[in-house]
């Protein structure tokens, strides 16, 4: 049996009092986003500074930035609160959905970098550290690999 599928469209009138506060909703789950996605942007920006700092030879303590962390961030939410008053006018769970769509990008970025990487042809992958026999420098494959995927995600940002 074949299925059918129906689609509906929706057309709403607000009043002047609705209409603000939708354009204060989305102004707000973009102030988020954006909030969200800076702070981590520091973290991977860090990260390559001193990957690239290791590289010529500075020695630090391995230094791991952290992975986008969905709970944190909404924890973050309340101290933004106390911060930027204006965020208490709209609805907590829409500016936790932002969070949300936020991880999701991420995740995307990741996976398609991946992809593009594993895509390319066939590798001993049991290798993972070796000395370039030109210059003699010691390379790793997954610090190599995650300067690659950040380039790609920030590229794809400004995109």
């Amino acid at each position: 049996m074949k299925e059918i599928y129906r689609a509906y469209k929706y057309r709403i009138y607000p009043n002047k009092a609705q209409k603000e506060l939708i354009n204060k909703t989305f102004g707000c789950c973009r102030f988020v986003y954006n909030f969200c996605r800076a702070e981590q942007k520091k973290q991977e920006d860090m990260w390559q500074l001193v990957k690239e700092m290791q590289q010529q030879g500075y020695c630090f303590n391995d230094y791991k930035s952290k992975f986008f962390n969905r709970f944190e961030n909404i924890k973050f939410i309340t101290e933004l609160k106390k911060t930027y008053t204006w965020l208490k006018e709209v609805d907590n769970t829409v500016l936790q959905s932002s969070v949300d769509l936020l991880l999701i990008d991420i995740i995307q970025i990741h996976k398609y970098v991946i992809a593009v990487d594993i895509g390319s042809g066939k590798k001993d992958e049991t290798i993972r550290e070796w000395i370039c026999e030109n210059c003699g420098t010691k390379l790793d494959r997954d610090t190599n690999a995650s300067i690659n995927i950040l380039k790609e995600g920030l590229r794809m940002l400004t995109v």
